[in-house]
């Protein structure tokens, strides 16, 4: 097969219409092709830090040929080893008719019928340290054709579809302008009320959006591997082309080696993200909230470089849920500090009462009645305060035997549970782990000193609930749990029979 060496000139200007071609070739059939192209300034998928862009070797562009069922959107494989501003794309397409290429190539197929082709800007972006990430960079090239030796027709114009923004990241609270400069940087994640991310319907012939696709977020982030925060940190995402609008909200969160800073900041006037353009956002991180992030330590763990990191669910707010064993437990700071974090305050009349400070006072679920198991574990370094929940809860009755028979609820919120079911007469109980041994007896009974039946106490005891103490018979109930209140309720389903 012949192996045609193209040369295509990419411009950044964006094309209206298409010219007439000269001298086309109406053959159909496929030839193997190198399609060279430089890569100037205006239209960049990398920019090194002297403004320089170039092709990274990874780099992809796809041309659709073909027609009615012949259709075919064929892959050109960048030939460099090395970013460089001029390179050659090879691959296989049909020299005769209308050519339509595109970037970054997407696999999948296309048929006459569809309106364009799917593309993706990512909700998650691998931008570097001065530029954007070029896999998010849709474009879309004019319509072009090969004369009948395959050379080139005209120059190959390229047009952005996406819009880039700079996220400037300046202003860091006076107390922690020194710490936060010298932060290694995580992830920076920008939200908003209407989607910024995700998959767009791409008309290849138009060279413009049709509409944005099913799968699609609010949220788009850049994770880097390197980098640290310095005085000011430019970040830059590409998103899809809309304005934001006064009085919206954006919503901006840095996650660091040992931080996570969220701002809101409500629009005071709208900015247009446009297409193909350049946009800035400058973000005022002084009034910043910062969390530190926070680990939960197991001291049977035998070192803090073990600890497991709590989700930060809300600001000053951590939860994490996973396997207690037993023993004591604290809240740290770093991996690296043992005596970092927080404790338990045992001046405090709240047992579960968080204290900022080399203290060697810990919590233990034991202490409260509670076994090892699955637990739901949050703590509020606002108020200081520590909650404990179950993951699971089984209801227990005596006839039923052995625990593994009980039956599981289905957990609703933090603590909470709901069941519903054919209750008999006896006695029952709910269960934190459902296994017929010593940990039979872990889980809530009866708290026999409570003035409302339906109270619950943690621990080993013996007294249990049961409808007869109520006047009720056996029958279909539903059953509603709230271990952060201790509070059961249990509720008759009732028949109305004429």
């Amino acid at each position: 097969m012949k192996k045609i060496f193209l040369t295509l000139f990419v411009f950044s200007v964006f094309y209206a219409c298409q010219k007439e071609n000269t001298l086309p070739s109406e053959q159909s059939d496929r030839k193997t092709v190198s399609l060279y192209s430089q890569k100037p300034e205006e239209v960049k998928t990398f920019i090194d830090a002297s403004g320089t862009s170039f092709w990274q070797i990874t780099d992809a562009i796809g041309v659709i040929s073909g027609s009615g069922s012949n259709l075919s959107n064929d892959k050109f494989v960048n030939d460099a080893a090395t970013a460089t501003e001029r390179t050659s794309f090879s691959g296989e397409t049909s020299v005769g008719g209308d050519l339509y290429a595109y970037y970054p190539w997407t696999n999948t197929s296309v048929s006459e019928s569809d309106e364009g082709i799917l593309c993706t800007i990512a909700s998650l972006q691998h931008p570097e340290a001065s530029s954007f990430d070029g896999a998010s960079d849709v474009m879309v090239a004019r319509p072009f054709r090969l004369n009948i030796d395959g050379s080139q027709v005209e120059d190959l114009s390229f047009k952005r579809l996406g819009a880039i923004l700079k996220l400037s990241l300046m202003n860091y609270p006076t107390e922690m302008a020194g710490t936060l400069s010298n932060e290694r940087i995580l992830s920076v994640t920008l939200g908003y009320e209407q989607p910024l991310a995700g998959d767009i319907l791409v008309d290849y012939r138009q060279g413009q959006i049709i509409r944005l696709g099913d799968q699609v977020s609010d949220k788009v982030s850049a994770s880097y591997g390197s980098g640290v925060m310095g005085s000011r940190f430019d970040c830059f995402l590409v998103t899809v082309p809309q304005v934001l609008e006064q009085g919206r909200q954006l919503s901006v969160e840095v996650q660091t080696e040992n931080y996570i800073i969220r701002k809101k900041i409500t629009l005071q006037e709208s900015i247009g993200l446009t297409q193909g353009k350049g946009n800035v956002i400058k973000c005022d991180l002084s009034t910043a909230v910062i969390n530190p992030r926070v680990y939960i330590y197991f001291w049977a763990w035998t070192e803090p470089a073990n600890a497991q990191e709590m989700t930060l669910s809300d600001d000053g707010v951590y939860e994490w849920c996973g396997d207690c064993v037993e023993g004591e437990f604290k809240f740290l700071t770093s991996r690296n500090e043992y005596w970092s974090g927080w404790f338990r305050d045992e001046n405090a009349s709240d047992y579960w009462t968080l204290r900022k400070g080399g203290d060697q006072c810990m919590f233990k679920l034991s202490d409260c009645g509670h076994k090892a198991g699955e637990w739901r574990i949050r703590i509020n370094t606002n108020d200081n305060s520590v909650h404990v929940a179950p993951k699971h809860l089984y209801l227990d009755f005596w006839a039923w035997g052995t625990a593994p028979n009980a039956k599981e609820l289905t957990e609703t919120g933090f603590g909470t549970f709901t069941w519903t079911g054919y209750i008999p007469v006896w006695d029952f109980k709910l269960l934190t782990i459902n296994k017929h041994d010593d940990d039979y007896w872990s889980g809530y009974f009866r708290d026999p000193d409570a003035a409302y039946y339906w109270t619950l106490k943690p621990g080993n005891q013996e007294k249990m609930f049961k409808l007869e103490d109520r006047g009720w018979r056996d029958g279909t109930y539903t059953i509603e749990v709230n271990t952060q209140t201790l509070q059961m309720r249990v509720i008759p389903h009732i028949w109305l029979i004429g």
